[in-house]
């Protein structure tokens, strides 16, 4: 019996061991998937923030070139508004300067009632263009600018 007694003592060491060798493998698989899931949680953080990254700069990137487009569009109608300005102020001297060749060119009686009229009616039209209405013309269409530039 002691044969039989020992036999199951080796039989019961055996099992113990197994399950011992089975339970050390289990840990250590269980280690190594833990390892495994803190890497992924440490690529998919990394990822996340250079997403976040890239994305705030992609935002500031597309701002700067709204903001770069409405400052080259507010330069164009700053130079568009000298260049109309420049024009009628040319046109009003060209005027001026032809009923000036007028007056010289009529005799000498009639000289004094063309001038008067020609003073009327450079006050009733309104040739020269006043810096003030300008101005206003140009802030309006900046308002404007501003408006389409905000959606």
């Amino acid at each position: 019996m002691s044969d039989v007694t020992s036999a199951i003592d080796r039989l019961r060491h055996d099992v113990e061991q197994i399950e011992n060798n089975q339970a050390t493998a289990h840990r250590e698989r269980a280690h190594q998937i833990g390892r495994i899931v803190t890497a992924f949680q440490g690529v998919l953080e990394e990822f996340t923030t250079s997403m976040n990254h890239i994305h705030r700069e992609l935002e500031a990137i597309c701002e700067s070139s709204k903001m770069k487009q409405i400052q080259l569009f507010t330069s164009l109608l700053d130079l568009q508004a000298a260049f109309e300005y420049d024009a009628l102020r040319m046109s009003a001297f060209i005027q001026q300067e032809q009923a000036e060749i007028t007056d010289q060119l009529q005799p000498q009686d009639q000289q004094p009632d063309n001038a008067r009229q020609l003073l009327e009616r450079f006050r009733d039209e309104s040739v020269v263009i006043g810096s003030a209405e300008f101005a206003d013309s140009i802030a309006r269409r900046r308002q404007k600018v501003a408006q389409v530039a905000n959606g």
